[in-house]
């Protein structure tokens, strides 16, 4: 995507607003009636104004990895950029240089993300087993979706109380693997499968709150000076 045409709020720092969007649902739509590009322009344009006034952090928090990212914000026409972005549920970090608008990968969470121990190899392995003993079907994502360090299925919702015991052993799998596993309806817009679930596994340190917390850290925002919006999800 050309970020040239696009506009950049000051840089952050001071007594920073922090403000963290989801993106999907969120930001932007693809079928719901509300999410229109007039009223998302409103908003740029609000918060380009009241940036002038306080100084606000602008941030990016989504499970989409950066290239779908790219191509849904050129297809949304945006013209207001964030100061980061962070993709794939806490995957990778970029930075927008506010003159050149190129995108910085965060090095520093690159090697922590590297370093994890995290093994897209045990996650595959623990899946099939649980697949064969449960007799329950997980689809493995793929396109868009790969990353080494995030592996992802599409789970159909069984509309029964089967969903929350399939979870609650997954989680606390995870947890004794120290991995983190995000659980959620699949999204419409974004061309997942209908009446599924997204079961995603990645290093521990991932997630959008875990993201969120440390990019306020890294630009020194306080807890009480962030705001997060997302949908129902």
């Amino acid at each position: 995507m050309d970020f040239k045409h696009c506009q950049v709020l000051p840089e952050p720092k001071g007594d920073l607003l922090g403000l963290f969007t989801d993106l999907d649902e969120t930001y932007w739509s693809d079928h719901h009636p509300a999410f229109t590009l007039e009223e998302r322009r409103k908003f740029e344009m609000t918060l380009a104004e009241e940036a002038q006034k306080r100084p606000i952090l602008f941030a990016w928090v989504t499970g989409a990895r950066l290239p779908l990212v790219l191509e849904r914000a050129r297809k949304h026409q945006i013209e207001l950029l964030p100061h980061c972005i962070a993709s794939g549920l806490g995957v990778e970090i970029h930075y927008i240089d506010l003159k050149s608008r190129k995108l910085i990968i965060d090095a520093q969470w690159e090697d922590c993300i590297v370093n994890s121990g995290f093994s897209a190899k045990a996650v595959h392995e623990f899946i099939n087993q649980f697949s064969k003993k449960t007799a329950l079907h997980f689809t493995l994502h793929a396109g868009h979706h790969l990353s080494p360090f995030k592996v992802g299925f599409y789970f159909r919702d069984t509309q029964t109380n089967e969903n929350e015991a399939v979870f609650k052993h997954l989680r606390e799998y995870a947890k004794t693997q120290g991995w983190f596993v995000n659980i959620s309806h699949c999204v419409k817009g974004a061309e997942d499968p209908e009446d599924s679930f997204n079961i995603e596994f990645l290093p521990d340190i991932c997630g959008k709150k875990s993201v969120g917390q440390y990019i306020a850290k890294h630009y020194g925002t306080a807890r009480e000076n962030t705001i997060a919006y997302r949908d129902w999800e």
